[in-house]
């Protein structure tokens, strides 16, 4: 498995991002508000800039964490984020990036009624990603169709597109309205599928939710990572790390991460997550 830290849970900055990445041995970075910018926003000056800082701290991007599809299903709204997959896929390019993250759109009907539709409106994105070699990788997240392991999973088979897979989250999962145990129940459902896996952690009481450090929550992360190494697992862990010191990041923040607001103290939080992820990885070794 290789290593990398989500950009602006550290800093709108990417070069402190990266300095981090670099100081605890990481392997990459992965790309989400930049200079309160989303990744689809960034000029092409801005993008050199990003590809110089990953050259001289030796870091690949791994992944860009676009919103893709975190809107409203209808017909403006999707021709809206095809032209958005289209400026990340040039981006991707650009930083020599094969994973662009995406969503299954806000829950706001019946998951069964919806997953038909859903699976239909992917097949325009998957030609494009197909046709520029990439893979988009479908997070599960509270606040959309696709809230759990067994959902995403239901919803990666439904596209059947081998450029769709799986981005595994195990501390969202926690975070569910759908109730699923992360590890082993929800990863069950997604392990076959998993090209990318984004670490945090997180407590759940009653109907509320808060993310945590790594190691400290109800995701036994251990356990998941073994599993995945046992599993042969190549691809990136990144850490997403949600948990701050001091401060709670807004619910709207949690919906759409990005900007000042959301970097806000997460560089020590970011660092001990780090620390405590090196723990459990050194346990495996």
């Amino acid at each position: 498995m290789k290593t990398a830290v989500i950009t602006d849970e550290i800093s709108q900055n990417p070069e402190q991002a990266a300095k981090v990445a670099s100081d605890f041995c990481l392997d990459g970075i992965e790309l989400r508000s930049v200079w309160d910018k989303q990744p689809h926003e960034l000029s092409e000056k801005e993008i050199d800039r990003i590809k110089n800082i990953c050259e001289r701290y030796g870091l690949k991007v791994c992944a860009i964490s676009s919103p893709f599809f975190k809107c409203n299903f209808n017909k403006d709204e999707i021709e809206a984020q095809i032209n958005l997959l289209e400026k990340t896929i040039q981006l991707a390019k650009r930083l020599d990036c094969r994973i662009i993250r995406g969503f299954s759109f806000w829950q706001e009907e019946d998951f069964e009624k919806m997953l038909p539709l859903i699976a239909e409106a992917f097949k325009v994105p998957a030609k494009m990603l197909q046709e520029a070699d990439m893979e988009l990788a479908l997070e599960l997240d509270p606040s959309v169709y696709a809230c759990n392991g067994q959902r995403l999973a239901r919803l990666v088979e439904a596209i059947g597109h081998p450029c769709v897979k799986a981005l595994w989250d195990a501390g969202n999962d926690i975070y569910s309205p759908v109730p699923e145990q992360p590890f082993p129940e929800g990863y069950h459902y997604v392990r076959p599928y998993i090209v990318h896996v984004h670490l945090k952690d997180a407590v759940k009481k009653g109907e509320t939710a808060e993310s945590v450090k790594i190691g400290t929550g109800q995701v036994d992360w251990t356990a998941q990572l073994a599993a995945l190494k046992e599993d042969g697992y190549k691809g990136y862990i990144s850490l997403e790390t949600h948990y701050r010191k001091g401060i709670k990041i807004s619910e709207e923040l949690l919906r759409q991460p990005g900007g000042a607001d959301f970097s806000e103290c997460g560089l020590e939080a970011s660092e001990e997550c780090l620390e405590a992820l090196q723990d459990i990885l050194g346990e495996l070794n």
